[in-house]
C-alpha cells in the first residue's frame, strides 16, 4: 500500500489490474490525488466511466479534486453525464474549471448543481462571466482559496460589483485570493464586509484598484500584489501584519471622532 501512495499514475493502474485486492487500494490512491486537468472530452468520456464504475467500491463520494481544462467542443451530453456525477461528490475538495462561463452555457444546471456542494476548499474559474459570477454568488462551500480569471473576449462585460463583494459571503472562511483581467476594481460602499482570515490578495491586470477598499476589507493581510494594465505598473510586498492592525485601529478611532 506504501508503494502505491508514492507510485506514478501508470505504474498505479498496472498494479490496479494484478489483483481485487490492488485494484481498490489503488482506486482508493487515484482519487486521493489532485488530477491532471482533463483537457479533451475523450478524456473526459474515459474519466466519467471510471468515476461511475461501483465495482469494487463507489468511487465518485471518494472524488477530492476535479480539473477541467474542456472548452467550448465539449457536448452538451458529456456535459449532463458530468452533471449526473456532481450530486455525489461530496468529499470534493479542489475545483477547477478553466473555462467555467462556456460550459455553464452550454448546460446552466452544471453551474447550479457545483454551488450547491459543501466540501470546497480550493476554486478556480477562468472565463469568468455572468453565468460563471451566478455560481460564485450561490456557492454553499467555505472557500478558503479562490482563483478567478477573465478573458480579454469577456472584459467588455461588465459585472455587477468587485470581486471581493462578489465574495462577501465567504468573509468568515477566505484566505487567499487571486483575480485576473478584471477590468475595474471598485468597492461600492466605503465599509466593505472584513475578510479577517484572508492573508493574501493578488489582482493582475487591473485598471482601477481601490486600494482603501482593500485596506478596510483585509485588516489581517500579509502580501499584497496588484498590477495595472501596464504590466510596468506594479506593487507587490509583503505586509507587516502588527502594524497593519494598528493602523486600521487608528483609522476605525479617527472615524468614531469624525462622526
Amino acid at each position: 500500500i506504501v508503494i502505491l501512495s508514492h507510485s506514478p499514475c501508470k505504474t498505479l493502474s498496472a498494479f490496479m489490474q494484478t489483483c481485487r485486492h490492488l485494484c481498490l487500494e489503488g482506486t482508493k490512491e487515484l482519487l486521493r490525488r489532485s488530477l491532471a486537468s482533463i483537457e479533451h472530452e475523450d478524456k473526459l468520456i474515459s474519466f466519467l466511466a471510471f468515476l461511475q464504475t461501483r465495482d469494487p467500491m463507489p468511487r465518485i463520494p471518494r472524488l477530492r479534486s476535479l480539473r477541467l481544462a474542456t472548452s467550448w467542443r465539449i457536448s452538451r451530453d458529456i456535459l449532463e453525464q458530468l452533471l449526473a456525477c456532481v450530486g455525489e461528490m461530496q468529499g470534493l475538495l479542489e475545483l477547477s474549471l478553466e473555462h467555467a462561463e462556456t460550459l455553464f452555457k452550454i448546460l446552466p444546471d452544471l453551474g447550479s448543481a457545483l454551488a450547491a456542494l459543501d466540501s470546497v476548499v480550493d476554486l478556480e474559474l477562468g472565463e469568468v462571466g455572468e453565468k460563471a459570477y451566478a455560481m460564485l454568488q450561490g456557492t454553499r462551500s467555505a472557500l478558503r482559496r479562490v482563483r478567478l480569471r477573465r478573458s480579454h473576449l469577456l472584459m467588455l462585460v461588465q459585472l455587477p460589483v468587485d470581486p471581493v463583494e462578489l465574495l462577501a459571503h465567504q468573509s468568515s472562511s477566505l484566505e487567499e485570493l487571486s483575480c485576473t483581467i478584471w477590468s475595474a476594481h471598485t468597492l461600492s460602499s466605503p465599509t466593505p464586509t472584513r475578510f479577517p482570515k484572508l492573508r493574501r490578495f493578488e489582482a493582475d491586470s487591473v485598471i482601477r484598484p481601490s486600494l482603501s477598499g482593500y485596506y478596510t476589507a483585509f485588516p489581517n493581510l500579509k502580501a499584497l500584489s496588484l498590477r495595472t494594465m501596464h504590466r510596468h505598473d506594479t506593487v507587490s510586498f509583503s505586509i507587516d501584519s502588527e502594524a497593519l492592525r494598528e493602523q486600521n485601529l487608528r483609522g476605525i478611532e479617527e472615524r468614531a471622532h469624525s462622526r
